[in-house]
C-alpha cells in the first residue's frame, strides 16, 4: 500500500506524522491543518471561502464573478449557513480530532461545549478499542496505527452514534 510505503519513508528520513495524511520536519507542523483538527475558528475570505466563528459555519459563492457582484451589492457572498449546537460541535470536534495522531482528551470535549456524549458513543469507543483501533482512556483518544487507516470511516461511526 503506497500510504504505508510513504509512512515509512517519511518517518525514516525524519519527518513526523502528526495527522492521518501530514508529516513535516519536528516544529514545523502546519498551523492552519491544526487548527482545523483542533476545533478552532477561522476566516475564510473570498470566493468560495469556508468559515467557523461564533458557533456557526458558512461559505461564500464559488463563482469569482458571483462574489464581486454579490459583495458590491449587498456586502455578503454567503451561500451556506450552518448552527452548531453544542452537541454536534462536541461530536465533530471528536471525529476530527481523531485526525491527530496524538489524539485528543474527551474531557476537554465536556468542558469546551459543555455536553456529555450518550452512552451508545462510549460503547462504541469501548467496541473500536477492542478491535484495536483506537485506545481511549479518561485522558485521551487516538486513533492506533490501524485506526489510521479507516480515519474517515471511523470518524464517521462515531458522528453516526
Amino acid at each position: 500500500m503506497m500510504y504505508l510505503t510513504a509512512q515509512k519513508l517519511l518517518t525514516e528520513n525524519g519527518f513526523e506524522q502528526y495527522e492521518v495524511s501530514n508529516f513535516s520536519r519536528p516544529g514545523y507542523h502546519c498551523k492552519q491543518n491544526l487548527s482545523y483538527w483542533s476545533d478552532r475558528e477561522y476566516l475564510g475570505l473570498g470566493a468560495s471561502a469556508h468559515s467557523h466563528l461564533n458557533g456557526m459555519r458558512f461559505a461564500n459563492c464559488y463563482d469569482p464573478q458571483e462574489y464581486i457582484h454579490r459583495i458590491s451589492t449587498s456586502g455578503n457572498a454567503v451561500t451556506e449557513l450552518e448552527h452548531l449546537s453544542p452537541e454536534k460541535k462536541a461530536r465533530e470536534a471528536t471525529a476530527i480530532g481523531l485526525r491527530r495522531t496524538a489524539g485528543f482528551s474527551l474531557q476537554t470535549i465536556l468542558q469546551r461545549y459543555g455536553v456529555d456524549l450518550p452512552q451508545a458513543f462510549y460503547k462504541t469507543l469501548e467496541d473500536l478499542q477492542a478491535q484495536g483501533l483506537l485506545t481511549f482512556s479518561s485522558k485521551n483518544l487516538r486513533l492506533t496505527s490501524e485506526g489510521l487507516l479507516l480515519a474517515d470511516e471511523l470518524a464517521a461511526t462515531l458522528l453516526s452514534c
